[in-house]
């Protein structure tokens, strides 16, 4: 997987930079191409999983709304995460 900047892709993408101003189309080759060149966010980044996405909770506080982490023993804010989430397969949170 390569992370991109969006900030940075969307000031490339500019329509005065890539086609004449008058000319605001893109067609799919054209965005499959900006998608391609667009500059990377930094070497260190890593894709995070979320508590309410992670495979390690399983049921939810009814009075505080949080998760419970069976790794941290826990219960969790739902957009916390950690360094061992495992995102769910199931699209079940």
């Amino acid at each position: 997987m390569r992370l991109i900047d969006a900030d940075r892709l969307k000031s490339y993408i500019d329509c005065g930079h890539l086609r004449p101003p008058t000319e605001v189309c893109f067609s799919e080759l054209d965005v499959c191409n900006m998608i391609d060149k667009a500059p990377t966010v930094s070497a260190e980044a890593v894709e995070v999983v979320r508590c309410k996405d992670c495979l390690m909770t399983k049921e939810r506080d009814e009075y505080t709304g949080k998760v419970w982490c069976c790794r941290h023993r826990e219960y969790m804010d739902d957009m916390y995460y950690c360094a061992d989430g495992l995102r769910r397969e199931d699209g079940e949170a």
